[in-house]
């Protein structure tokens, strides 16, 4: 925000307490907020300008806009506050959400990892990371239609959320492709876990969709591949080369437990021993 626009928000104006904000007011200020949902599309050469152009039209709309209802004492200067917050919390939340599924897309799991690896870093903690891949997921489309391979995402998902702790991070990846990120979480830990899932979700979400009325003869299973990071001492702040390289391990594993029949997990414990099937089994050609 620049000097020119702070000095909008005059100190002489008094807070007189009233009623809610008026609804005009409410519907300017979230189409100002929505300034900041699309800054998601921009792309990443113009980034930087596009975002600095953008928040300083969205802060000096919304300070004309919030001096206008204080000089109409239609609000306080705290209530106007609160509901720039609000409406900012809800527009980044927007920007950072899968709308099929609601659980984070890939810009919103990208930052969350950042976050936990660097909370890792200083704690001394492992993480782990899992990518899954629905397996087949192409003929739920073909043979039943687009509607229910969005009900098949969507139960997966509400499977994942339901089934993980409060503190693992998952997002929606890829088209039929989620992560699950374990803070705190050794490799023994994470795969006890991942192994329940890709064990029970069958059946879960298989019943999920019956009771939404849809009536599927393909079993829901899941192929999964995980890494992890053990704690190493403190050190710089993570680089996105080792977020990098960590995401790869994880999409590596899962490839090799597709390459291998599918509804499994791979992990560095049993990494050598499906590769070494894979070279003595080459898979034949399959539709994803």
């Amino acid at each position: 925000m620049n000097d020119t626009a702070a000095e909008k928000f005059p100190p002489h104006i008094p807070d007189v307490a009233l009623a809610h904000p008026s609804d005009e007011l409410e519907r300017q200020i979230r189409t100002v907020t929505e300034l900041l949902a699309s800054v998601a599309s921009i792309q990443e050469e113009n980034r930087d300008n596009q975002i600095y152009s953008m928040k300083e039209a969205y802060w000096n709309r919304q300070y004309d806009v919030v001096l206008d209802a204080l000089e109409k004492k239609e609000i306080t200067r705290e209530q106007a506050k609160n509901i720039f917050k609000t409406h900012q919390a809800e527009s980044e939340m927007k920007a950072e959400t899968d709308n099929l599924t609601l659980v984070y897309n890939r810009q919103g799991f990208s930052r969350r990892i950042v976050e936990v690896m660097s909370h890792a870093t200083r704690s001394l903690e492992p993480v782990s990371i899992a990518v899954l891949d629905i397996d087949f997921f192409k003929k739920f489309n073909d043979l039943y239609g687009h509607d229910v391979g969005d009900a098949v995402l969507h139960q997966v998902a509400a499977f994942l959320k339901e089934n993980s702790r409060t503190s693992d991070i998952i997002g929606r990846i890829g088209g039929e492709e989620f992560a699950l990120l374990m803070p705190a979480t050794s490799e023994d830990g994470a795969i006890t876990h991942l192994e329940k899932l890709r064990e029970t979700i069958t059946g879960i979400v298989g019943e999920a969709l019956i009771g939404m009325g849809y009536t599927i003869n393909i079993p829901i299973t899941i192929s999964v591949g995980s890494a992890q990071r053990e704690p190493s001492g403190p050190h710089d702040p993570v680089k996105k080369d080792e977020i990098d390289m960590l995401v790869k391990s994880a999409d590596d594993r899962l490839y090799l437990a597709k390459k291998t029949g599918r509804n499994k997990v791979v992990s560095s414990i049993n990494e050598d021993a499906v590769k070494d099937y894979l070279a003595n089994n080459p898979p034949p050609e399959e539709t994803r």
